[in-house]
């Protein structure tokens, strides 16, 4: 009996993808601005939540105080 040869199987070479410095830099930038983004939302956030404390209640129920003496308006003068 005649045995068959078989073809050896080449393997293929791992490729190391190395992450040139622009890749890097890009990555490191995109998380830059998602960190940022989430810190000036939440500034925004907080601000918002200063702003309408300090305008609620009954601070504009309080009359007007007026700093300028009557003056009477007439049609033609």
């Amino acid at each position: 009996m005649v045995k068959k040869t078989r073809a050896k199987r080449t393997r293929k070479k791992s490729v190391k993808r190395s992450f040139s410095m622009v890749a890097s830099l890009k990555k490191a930038v995109f998380f830059f601005m998602i960190g940022f983004g989430f810190v000036a939302l939440s500034y925004i956030g907080y601000l918002d939540y200063t702003v309408c404390k300090q305008f609620q209640g009954k601070r504009w129920s309080l009359p007007a105080k007026v700093y300028a003496s009557p003056t009477e308006l007439f049609v033609g003068s």
